[in-house]
């Protein structure tokens, strides 16, 4: 089948073994209102149906391809290989087992559209709790006109959903590989990346729009050794410093960034109580 020419929207899939929720993943993408889009399934040696269901939305849908994998590489790296392989000028990264609101590309393609500044556009976060139900709702804010008050907005309600918003390809290229070399971890790896962004701030929020991601699955959810948190708090903290040194910003923006560190690293990483309790109990 003949694959569409470069489309404006690349949304990529990193896929593992997701076959008991894929096909409603993808269904949601397949019925977005947007026209001028792609989807490109990173399947990365997965042991399930996965492969199996993906080749059936390749071969009824032209707007799917597929890149396989037959040997599995890290979660992080196969995130890094959906950003590689697209050529589309915005971007998003789709986790299989989410999903969004029919409109969800439509809505944030025309903010980054009629917004040049933004790098980045996000929308209303929603969880779904796949053990008890619960669903919540986190509307984006709306942001000051003044920089330094949008940058307190976004540093204080961001939500690691965002990771999945749309970005400008030429602006999150760069990022990803600063995280890839600075922070070798997976673990808060969404928050970090999206701090550049923050601080610009360069980001487009929406509530016309929303994006669920399935939390509350019964699978790991902190490196067990103390020594790994502190490495991670220590590393998040240190690409964050760096980001605010390389970032033209008003001295007093400057110092206020730097003093607020351990803060975000605090809220986004492991709480500092945790740390150094375990610090001394071992």
């Amino acid at each position: 089948m003949n694959r569409c020419p470069m489309p404006k929207v690349t949304i990529g899939m990193p896929l593992y073994n997701g076959a008991h929720l894929l096909r409603e993943g993808l269904e949601s993408l397949a019925r977005q209102t947007y026209d001028d889009f792609e989807v490109l399934i990173c399947e990365n040696g997965s042991t399930d149906d996965s492969r199996a269901i993906a080749e059936e939305f390749v071969a009824r849908d032209r707007r799917f391809r597929m890149a396989a994998l037959d040997e599995t590489i890290s979660a992080w790296d196969n995130f890094a290989r959906c950003l590689t392989l697209s050529q589309s000028p915005y971007f998003a990264w789709r986790a299989y087992d989410d999903y969004a609101a029919d409109n969800f590309i439509e809505a944030l393609a025309r903010g980054l559209d009629a917004h040049p500044q933004a790098q980045l556009a996000a929308c209303e976060a929603r969880t779904l709790n796949v053990s008890s139900g619960r669903e919540r709702r986190f509307p984006t804010p709306a942001l000051a006109a003044d920089p330094a008050r949008a940058r307190r907005q976004l540093l204080a309600g961001v939500r690691a959903q965002w990771f999945y918003g749309l970005y400008r390809r030429e602006a999150v290229m760069p990022v990803f590989r600063q995280c890839q070399i600075a922070y070798p971890h997976e673990w808060a790896g969404d928050h970090l990346m999206l701090y550049p962004f923050l601080i610009k701030p360069c980001v487009f929020l929406t509530n016309e729009t929303w994006f669920m991601q399935r939390t509350g699955f019964a699978r790991g959810r902190t490196p067990a050794a103390p020594a790994v948190e502190r490495a991670i708090f220590r590393d998040y903290v240190r690409f964050c410093a760096r980001r605010v040194d390389e970032a033209a910003l008003p001295a007093r923006e400057h110092l206020y960034l730097k003093a607020r560190l351990s803060l975000d690293a605090h809220r986004h990483t492991f709480r500092m109580t945790r740390l150094l309790r375990r610090a001394i109990i071992g």
